[in-house]
C-alpha cells in the first residue's frame, strides 16, 4: 500500500478543482477548509485516457456537501477512475485535500 495527499484547489481560481486519478484507491477522504458557507459537489468519472480532457457528460455527482459552513472530513467510497470537486459559491475560497491509500501492484 502507498498513501497520497493533494490539495485539489491548489492553483485553481475557478469553481472546479483539479482532476485527480483515483483508479486504484482503496480508501478516500476529503478534508475541506472553507472561509464561508458553501455547497460542494464531488464528481466522479470512469473515462479512460490521460491525454484528452474528460467531457462534461462523462462526469456524475457522487455526493453533495450542502451548506457547509464549517471545515470537515468526508469519506468517499472508492471505485472510479477520476475525481473532482465543484463549488457553487464564489464567496468561498476552499481548500479541499484528498487523502487516501492505494494498491501498489506486485507488493503484498
Amino acid at each position: 500500500m502507498s498513501s497520497f495527499r493533494n490539495d485539489l484547489f491548489a492553483g485553481v481560481s475557478g469553481f472546479t478543482s483539479n482532476v485527480y486519478l483515483t483508479a486504484d484507491a482503496v480508501d478516500l477522504t476529503l478534508q475541506t477548509n472553507v472561509d464561508s458557507a458553501t455547497s460542494m459537489h464531488v464528481h466522479v468519472s470512469n473515462a479512460t485516457g490521460f491525454r484528452t480532457a474528460i467531457a462534461e457528460d462523462d462526469w456524475s455527482t457522487k455526493t453533495t456537501v450542502v451548506s457547509m459552513a464549517a471545515n470537515g472530513i468526508y469519506d468517499v467510497d472508492p471505485g472510479f477512475r477520476w475525481l473532482r470537486v465543484v463549488r457553487e459559491s464564489a464567496a468561498s475560497l476552499p481548500s479541499v485535500t484528498i487523502a487516501g491509500r492505494n494498491v501498489v501492484w506486485g507488493q503484498g
